[in-house]
């Protein structure tokens, strides 16, 4: 099993959970887990933690610091 390590993890309206993580193979990415447990995402990469933030927060519509739209 690989290390993971977690940056960022936020809730999001809609009860969902946006999370940013760090692995050694895959540099950052971000998931976002459903209220029924679903975990989506997308499978680009990201060089910082705040990239991949930014991009989840656009990819579920979302913007500013409280997850607010």
């Amino acid at each position: 099993m690989s290390e993971m390590k977690i940056d960022y993890l936020l809730g999001i309206e809609g009860r969902k959970l946006l999370l940013v993580y760090y692995t050694p193979r895959n540099c950052y990415q971000f998931r976002v887990v459903t209220a029924t447990g679903q975990v989506i995402g997308n499978q680009e990469i990201y060089y910082t933690p705040d990239a991949a933030l930014t991009e989840g927060r656009r990819w579920l519509g979302v913007s500013g610091a409280n997850g607010t739209r």
